[in-house]
């Protein structure tokens, strides 16, 4: 996958879930906010937010692409501070050289099983990580619970077939537990310890592994961070039009 226009700090790719004929499909998005680029592009398609707001977005199934590198970004949504919104996974496009930044919500399916799949290459064949991974986002609907979707990332070695899609590391008896909660009145689970957790395996394990083949890779954001029209994207990335499928 290649796509155009990168800016110099890459181009900021999501996760987000669509509704395709009364079903959840994951997609990659990309938002496209230059006037000039949206009147030259075709394959745009507008959407409206859960706050009314009209965006246009590219959707593709996945990328193939180096992985280099990863911080966590905080957010601010309608005004609230949101600590940890989000992972930023630096990525490259070996075929074009054009950098990318993918952006997961911090504590979610899609995070966990890519941030697995990448500890499975990690202990197992490090030496992938020299080449590009295809990253493919998906929904899986509950069958008993037509209401609930379980969702995640497939990671794939080359050349990408499914006897190449990675197994996961940890099972969930390996890691810390969600517990329930209450969250502004409402049910929740917190797994603030197993994110923890995470954290651990991606910058203590994860990152030397990818650091050992790629070499250090400085995460160059623009000045302050994202780009203006991309300080929010905490709800392109994660706008919850579908339950949780916590605990994990």
């Amino acid at each position: 996958m290649a796509l155009n226009k990168p800016t110099a700090s890459g181009i900021y790719l999501s996760v987000l879930a669509l509704t395709v004929k009364d079903r959840q499909k994951a997609v990659l998005c990309r938002r496209i906010t230059d006037e000039d680029e949206l009147l030259q592009n075709p394959e745009a398609r507008e959407r409206k937010t859960k706050e009314g707001k009209i965006v246009h977005e590219e959707y593709y199934d996945s990328i193939d692409a180096l992985i280099l590198g990863f911080t966590i970004k905080d957010a601010t949504f309608n005004g609230e501070h949101i600590p940890k919104a989000s992972w930023l996974v630096k990525m490259k496009d070996t075929s074009t050289g054009t950098d990318y930044i993918l952006q997961l919500p911090y504590s979610s399916g899609f995070s966990k099983t890519f941030l697995n799949a990448l500890a499975w290459i990690a202990k197992n064949k490090p030496n992938a990580f020299s080449k590009p991974l295809r990253v493919r986002p998906w929904m899986m609907q509950d069958e008993k619970d037509k209401e609930k979707y379980w969702r995640g990332i497939s990671v794939y070695l080359p050349p990408y077939t499914k006897e190449e899609k990675v197994a996961k590391l940890y099972d969930k008896e390996q890691m810390p537990a969600a517990v329930p909660a209450r969250y502004k009145g409402k049910d929740v689970w917190d797994d603030e310890e197993q994110m923890l957790w995470w954290e651990h395996k991606v910058f203590d394990q994860i990152t030397p592994a990818i650091q050992a083949v790629a070499g250090e890779v400085a995460f160059d954001l623009v000045p302050g961070g994202m780009p203006a029209d991309q300080q929010d994207q905490i709800e392109a990335a994660g706008e919850r039009t579908y339950p949780d499928d916590l605990p994990f």
